[in-house]
């Protein structure tokens, strides 16, 4: 849960104890939450993707550092890493 999230919940709850009856926070504390997470789905959808492909392409290269170091640029490692990492694209 993001640290905006967490305090949105937090305002809420203050509000309810304060105004409202305790029987009152439950429910809204689940309704905030989903307005809160309904509110950031497009931001999710369009940013994952993103980020999946950047992390795929961050690991590929860190592998293949290691394959070019370590493993004297061996073509069967190589070859094995861009297999791999090209099933995730």
């Amino acid at each position: 849960m993001s640290v905006k999230v967490a305090q949105h919940l937090d305002e809420e709850s203050h509000r309810i104890e304060s105004y409202l009856h305790p029987s009152t926070l439950a429910p809204l504390i689940k309704k905030v939450g989903e307005i809160r997470i309904y509110d950031q789905l497009e931001v999710i959808y369009t940013e994952n993707p993103k980020l999946y492909v950047k992390t795929i392409l961050d690991n590929h290269i860190e592998f293949f550092k290691l394959v070019r170091c370590f493993l004297n640029n061996d073509q069967h490692f190589i070859a094995a890493l861009n297999k791999t990492c090209g099933n995730f694209y």
